[in-house]
């Protein structure tokens, strides 16, 4: 018998059989029902909570608990449906579905061991399922045992020669022996099945990753993304790969997406920032910079202004904020504090040095520790001789925000001109271990160590920064840059 994949959704009993003579029965039937009804409508907070009040007054009806699962696999939280299912069978002790569900889930958990019982006893039910003898290949495979591990996998692959459980605990042995390029040509096997793709596509990712085939990781995140186009993350991951390869209006096509697909998400534009800074000055052009803020949110207006300042380009960051309104903007917004910080800082390096200052003090006199507006201040107490204040204003920012690498950067380029030598290098030191590939960090150090003198310690540099990004060409031409 062929066994079935995980259905999100199934009818419930009908009413008449699940209520009982009081009440409180048929409060619960009632309860139940709703649950159903929202679960089909995509409500998932509504059916989360009417289904608790069906189980607070009858927690001994599988339809209820498997209503319950249900709505776990919809909110993926694949530990919430499988304790759903376990109170299934503990009524109903042949329950096929939640047999089979209970499988499905520690396979993908990669813990097939917690489930062996329950592949035994599906085995009895469907002798002909294939299912139980993926689960015990995949607890032999912790165990150790290869052999009895490869002894079921044939077995499975014999009868259904395209599984795709069993070609993933295939592909996962493989790379338990670091295979890892072996282990990314069967998981495209299994992607080859029908099936949501998203879980296996996350596992190719990490086995191209892994293998070290910048080729195949890009095909990867690109499928990854086609079949979550509402994902800002997988967005902003591609548009990187995207800004990589020097593909830069895709990257930005990608940013937008994002931003589009996340609404008041303050997280979006700081990554696409970040994105721009590490690509550098080319990563937006200025009229496409103007066109794409026309429209945009506050914050990432923001984010489109703090990359023209970062860029020389404060005269562009002025038009883009200069219509928000933002002196009679309610600083506690972190949007508002970000936009108004970014218009400050543009506002000063354009000449209007007591109307940008005006604009920061605003920001930090809502939240002295807003980053944005420290890292400004910084800047211009630093242009204006105040080395001590843009060292604490710069700190502080760093403190703020750890992964704020233009406050880093001039932290570090403060401190040098200053004499600092030895903490403008532990500023950049302590960044670059959450960096990645990117490459302004370490770009910056090996200059401090060229500006001493130390020319084998800035080529030490950089090339400890292109062997710990292998996959990355950004990082392989950071040493002609």
């Amino acid at each position: 018998m062929k066994h079935r994949s995980i259905p999100l959704f199934a009818p419930l009993a009908a009413a008449a059989l699940l209520v009982g003579c009081t009440s409180g029965d048929r409060t619960a039937a009632n309860d139940a029902a709703i649950a159903q009804g929202a679960l089909e409508r995509g409500q998932l907070t509504v059916a989360r909570q009417y289904i608790q009040r069906a189980l607070a007054i009858r927690d001994d009806i599988s339809d209820y608990w498997l209503i319950k699962a249900h709505i776990g696999l919809a909110e993926r939280d694949l530990s919430g449906a499988y304790d759903a299912y376990q109170n299934v069978l503990q009524l109903d002790r042949a329950n096929v579905e939640a047999l089979t569900s209970l499988c499905q889930i520690a396979l993908a958990g990669n813990v097939a061991n917690q489930a062996e019982k329950f592949a035994d006893q599906l085995a009895l039910i469907n002798p002909t399922d294939t299912l139980p003898n993926t689960v015990r290949a995949s607890a032999a495979a912790a165990r150790g045992d290869k052999d009895k591990a490869n002894h079921y996998l044939d077995l499975v692959l014999k009868a259904r020669p395209g599984d795709p459980s069993a070609l993933i605990v295939k592909a996962r042995m493989l790379a338990n022996d670091q295979d890892y390029a072996g282990a990314a040509k069967v998981m495209e096997q299994a992607l080859a099945t029908p099936g949501d793709p998203t879980a296996r596509l996350s596992m190719l990712l990490d086995y191209y990753k892994r293998a070290r085939d910048g080729d195949g990781l890009f095909r990867a995140v690109e499928r990854l993304v086609q079949a979550n186009p509402k994902d800002p993350n997988l967005q902003l991951q591609y548009a990187d790969l995207l800004f990589d390869r020097g593909a830069n209006d895709a990257a930005n096509a990608a940013i937008a997406r994002a931003a589009e697909g996340s609404g008041n998400d303050l997280g979006v534009p700081a990554n696409a920032l970040n994105l721009w800074l590490k690509q550098g000055a080319d990563a937006l052009p200025v009229e496409r910079m103007l066109a794409n803020a026309a429209g945009s949110t506050l914050a990432m207006k923001a984010a489109y202004a703090q990359y023209a300042n970062e860029t020389g380009h404060p005269d562009v960051a002025v038009r883009i904020l200069d219509s928000a309104n933002l002196a009679n903007a309610p600083m506690q917004q972190p949007d508002a504090a970000s936009a108004a910080a970014a218009l400050g800082y543009a506002r000063a390096l354009t000449g209007d040095t007591a109307g940008g200052n005006a604009l920061i003090a605003a920001v930090l006199k809502a939240d002295p520790d807003q980053p944005a507006a420290l890292l400004a201040r910084g800047r211009l107490r630093a242009a204006a001789g105040d080395r001590r204040g843009a060292i604490e204003d710069m700190r502080n920012a760093v403190s703020q925000d750890a992964d704020n690498i233009a406050a880093r950067l001039a932290l570090a380029d403060t401190l040098f001109r200053g004499g600092d030598a030895v903490l403008a290098e532990t500023a950049l030191r302590d960044g670059m271990k959450g960096a990645g590939d990117d490459p302004r960090l370490a770009a910056r150090l090996a200059r401090l160590q060229l500006a001493q003198g130390r020319h084998d310690a800035a080529a030490a540099t950089l090339a400890d920064f292109v062997k710990a990004n292998p996959l990355s060409r950004r990082a392989a031409g950071i040493k002609a840059g």
